[in-house]
């Protein structure tokens, strides 16, 4: 028998929305064919084209997943003269279903890629109040048949904002959107926008800016180190281990801090028993960031060779603010230090870093009173002072105060050359190792204040004791050099006059001549020719004097010797 029948396809109505259409149907998802006629053991087809709608990312996400046709059809109804119309077998479906796949590339309808990602980050450190922004940079390839829904995801801190991405040469474009997220941490969805074939390479650089909050509150971060962990799906990877890959920036805080230092007195006349003053340091946290915590040493010269003139209840600074905290990290007072070391140790360990810096030049005429590690006989006490939570406002300033009172007997001796006195006071600041994130300051902060003790002349400094085996060894040294060089002395002949003799002959022959000359009037004419001629030589001859005399007076001799015996005769 023969009918006509009426015959109704639709493509698939499982979707939301269709990805194919019947051609030359304007776009819709059902196909009708009215009167469609069929015969008895006779074959009729019916051809029918589909059509892609729209290529995109959602249609290149469900690629996998077939075409679901469903086609229903019926009888008509109508009876035609001459002809037996015909029905339907009883329990015979009237829908039927089939399935159309897309040509994928893939040796089944599954597609298994083999996808890899490696990340890499611009900074491994993050120095909070100096850097602004950081990049991370992500290369993504697939070793294995296409993926068609290739997602790239980045987890970040939510301190930090998402920027942007920048497609590098060679490279698929993706396409980015922040998810809502809420916590600590932050969710950037990317995906592809085309297939992900075999060898292609999807190189990318997200930028990430620091949010405004953290500067001023650092309390709303847990940790000090910053996790950005990127990952790579598709529906079936056969090595999904290498699809993630983590980076760590470590946090850090920079500010700027100063110190003003003050003192009550520039110079002090020492009139009394004591000399009192007072210095203060007042720091300053320039920003940008909040200090959580940091520390300020004070070192100040308290000993000179075992006299101290500052003990240890009056080392102590005054903080102006309630919640900073001072304590005495070393005097030379101490017995026992808390951390079990020696005093030598702790000063070095404690105060290396800024109590043996020189101090500022002074004057030649100023004996300096100040620590260091030379042997110059000064010992310090170094005190240790913590402040938290300081703003970077000029409102937040923090200071110390310390007073001191100098016991003048205790002073040193002025040294020769020196007028005066100067004690000098240091101080250092430093982040504190507590912070929950480290912190570190732009510029090294020290400083220093100078007072100059002038001596009164109605003061008179005791003057010092000397050990009385050094008198006796002193005493018995200068003994010894005096024998020594009575010794020498004696060695030499210095004792002895080789011409004593010569001397005591020559005075008694000149006496002789002497009493000769009166005794015999002007003398006889030899007499007087010698006396002439010994005068001329000794004119002539002036350096042999005392040869010429000695000559004269033999003459002198010879001729009495003469006279008298012409006369006893």
């Amino acid at each position: 028998g023969t009918n006509k029948t009426y015959v109704e396809i639709f493509v698939d109505t499982e979707r939301g929305r269709p990805r194919v259409s019947f051609d030359g149907a304007g776009q819709q998802d059902n196909f009708n064919v009215s009167l469609f006629e069929i015969y008895s053991y006779r074959v009729r087809c019916l051809n029918v084209t589909l059509r892609t709608l729209v290529v995109d990312r959602q249609f290149f996400e469900l690629i996998e997943i077939p075409v679901v046709l469903k086609t229903t059809f019926r009888l008509s109804t109508e009876s035609v003269p001459s002809t037996v119309r015909a029905i339907l077998k009883r329990n015979v479906p009237t829908m039927l279903k089939s399935q159309v796949s897309f040509d994928t590339g893939c040796k089944s309808l599954t597609c298994f890629s083999n996808l890899q990602l490696v990340s890499l980050m611009d900074k491994n450190t993050f120095m909070i109040g100096q850097d602004k922004d950081l990049s991370l940079n992500i290369v993504v390839k697939n070793f294995g048949e296409p993926s068609f829904m290739t997602e790239l995801k980045i987890i970040y801190p939510s301190i930090f904002s998402y920027s942007g991405v920048r497609t590098e040469l060679f490279s698929e474009k993706i396409t980015c959107n922040p998810v809502p997220s809420s916590g600590n941490t932050a969710v950037l969805s990317c995906r592809l926008d085309t297939p992900f074939y075999a060898h292609m390479v999807v190189n990318v650089t997200m930028y990430f800016y620091l949010t405004d909050a953290i500067i001023t509150n650092p309390d709303i971060l847990s940790s000090s180190g910053l996790t950005f962990s990127s990952s790579v799906s598709t529906n079936h990877d056969t090595e999904p281990t290498d699809n993630t890959d983590t980076k760590t920036v470590q946090l850090a805080m920079l500010t700027d801090v100063s110190l003003k230092i003050a003192s009550s007195a520039e110079q002090i006349l020492a009139t009394n028993n004591t000399v009192s003053f007072t210095t203060s340091y007042t720091l300053y946290n320039d920003g940008p960031c909040q200090i959580e915590a940091a520390l300020i040493y004070f070192s100040f010269p308290v000993l000179y060779e075992e006299k101290v003139w500052i003990d240890e209840d009056n080392s102590m600074p005054t903080p102006s603010n309630i919640g900073d905290k001072c304590i005495l990290k070393y005097h030379p007072e101490q017995v026992n230090v808390a951390s079990g070391n020696s005093p030598a140790s702790v000063t070095f360990t404690v105060s290396r870093k800024f109590a043996q810096r020189p101090v500022a030049q002074k004057p030649e005429t100023s004996q300096t009173m100040f620590c260091d590690d030379l042997g110059s006989g000064y010992d310090c006490a170094v005190v240790e002072c913590t402040m938290y939570d300081v703003k970077p406002t000029e409102t937040d300033k923090r200071t110390f105060s310390l007073a001191f009172e100098l016991e003048t007997d205790l002073l040193p001796p002025l040294q020769k050359g020196k007028a005066f006195l100067t004690f000098v006071t240091q101080a250092a600041a430093y982040p504190s190792s507590s912070n929950k994130i480290p912190l570190y300051f732009i510029n090294n902060v020290t400083g220093e204040v100078s007072v100059d003790i002038l001596l009164s002349e109605l003061f008179s400094q005791p003057a010092e004791e000397v050990e009385v085996w050094v008198i006796i060894v002193a005493c018995l040294l200068s003994i010894l050099l005096f024998i020594v060089v009575i010794v020498v002395l004696w060695k030499c002949g210095f004792f002895e006059r080789k011409k004593r003799k010569e001397l005591n002959a020559f005075k008694r022959k000149t006496q002789m001549s002497i009493r000769s000359a009166r005794s015999g009037g002007a003398g006889s004419v030899k007499s007087r020719r010698s006396n002439t001629a010994g005068s001329f030589r000794v004119k002539k001859m002036g350096d042999d004097h005392v040869k010429l005399h000695d000559q004269k007076a033999e003459d002198n001799t010879d001729n009495s010797t003469m006279e008298s015996a012409t006369e006893c005769k």
